[in-house]
């Protein structure tokens, strides 16, 4: 069978187009995680992933700036975060949500004693599920004892009260250098009276 030029054309025509899409849909860069939810991480204050002991902290104090950020980073993206924690010992599902927002900080005080876990999620839309949990950094608050409390304020006390009486007696010595010599050196007046009488 003998083929038309128009035919022919269109074959070349469906063929180079086909081509063409097919060579498009390849090298059109597709998003990193495109399937998958975004997942943040703790950084610290420069943006650097913290990981190994950088996890792990303590305070007498019981606050704690936490920071994170996007695994891997993405300039573009605007995504939400979600920072939950929970102290030893409590369910994962009585977690407290501290901040849930676009900020990529957060400060966190009053913190009571015991060993808090703080994980961080993130998601790039509302609608998104949050995306897997981070590595949780673990805080370890314990604050000062009452007793160690009422010792110092004991002490302090103590030298206020002594620095006081120096301050005073200095001041009453000042004002008489020679009180102490006057004493010693002028007997009693009792004692004088009682001499004049024998000698009657």
């Amino acid at each position: 069978m003998r083929t038309t030029p128009t035919r022919t054309n269109r074959l070349v025509a469906v063929t180079a187009a086909f081509l063409s899409a097919a060579i498009l849909t390849i090298a059109a860069p597709t998003p990193a995680n495109a399937d998958e939810p975004v997942r943040a991480v703790f950084t610290n204050a420069d943006g650097e992933p913290l990981s190994g002991d950088d996890l792990a902290a303590d305070s007498a104090r019981g606050d704690i700036q936490l920071h994170w950020a996007l695994d891997p980073p993405d300039a573009d993206a605007s995504p939400m975060f979600r920072l939950v924690g929970r102290l030893d010992g409590e369910l994962v599902d009585d977690r407290i949500v501290y901040y849930e927002g676009p900020q990529r900080r957060s400060f966190i005080s009053g913190l009571e004693d015991g060993t808090h876990e703080f994980v961080v999620m993130a998601r790039l839309a509302d609608t998104d599920p949050w995306g897997p949990e981070s590595e949780a950094i673990v805080f370890t608050v314990e604050h000062h004892s009452l007793r160690q409390t009422f010792i110092l304020l004991g002490i302090g006390a103590f030298l206020f009260i002594a620095i006081v009486f120096v301050v005073v007696r200095e001041a009453i010595f000042a004002e008489n250098p020679f009180a102490d010599e006057d004493d010693a050196a002028d007997p009693a007046p009792t004692d004088r009276a009682a001499g004049k009488g024998d000698g009657a």
